[in-house]
């Protein structure tokens, strides 16, 4: 029951507003269901490993984490999307939309960029999630399992949405021509609105 339910929970934690948003930015320029699918995916794979570890020695040695430090953390994730947008609006008029083979130099840059952000947001996320299961969970062993499926969850997760995003910017690039241009400027502009919100948030309302 425990693994099934922290599966589920993983799926859900995919679906956050920033990951949805930082995902949705890093693959908005990527033609194609499977070029999309590894941006979900090692997005994935950089927040669910770091959690684990993280989260992992939390559990493990019961840990504390400071409040200046878990703000601090989600700053960061405030900053990436700061930077996405301002990357997207750049790209905004560079051309058509990137199909290239995950092996180019091109692909290298983007799968860096999802490993990255994937690594910025789990240790935004590693304290709160461990933290959580520790509280409901208090046998370590137990509570590094439910980590583990956790993880597997949000990794899937993504990588069924980024590869449906994909797959509908191909639809859409065959259709209207401008499809390129639109998508990155907007998704430009929603990860900088998000971005700055986040960062009001964090600063000014807590």
């Amino acid at each position: 029951m425990l693994p099934a339910l922290g599966f589920l929970l993983g799926l859900r934690h995919a679906a956050d507003a920033d990951h949805v948003v930082t995902v949705t930015a890093l693959a908005a320029r990527r033609r194609g269901a499977f070029p999309a699918l590894l941006v979900g995916t090692i997005w994935g794979l950089g927040h669910s490993l770091t959690v684990m570890l993280t989260g992992g020695l939390i559990i493990l040695f019961r840990l504390q984490v400071p409040a200046w430090t878990a703000t601090g953390l989600e700053l960061g994730v405030a900053a990436l999307l700061l930077w996405l947008g301002w990357s997207n609006l750049r790209g905004a008029g560079a051309g058509a939309l990137h199909a290239e083979r995950p092996g180019g130099d091109q692909g290298h840059r983007m799968l860096g960029r999802a490993a990255f952000a994937g690594f910025v947001h789990g240790l935004a996320g590693s304290a709160a999630v461990a933290l959580l299961i520790l509280a409901s969970i208090p046998q370590p062993a137990t509570a590094l399992v439910y980590l583990s499926v956790f993880g597997l969850g949000t990794v899937l997760g993504m990588a069924a949405f980024s590869a449906a995003m994909g797959k509908a910017i191909s639809y859409l690039s065959l259709c209207w021509k401008t499809t390129d241009k639109v998508l990155s400027f907007s998704t430009g502009l929603l990860s900088l609105g998000f971005g700055a919100y986040l960062t009001v948030h964090i600063l000014f309302t807590r």
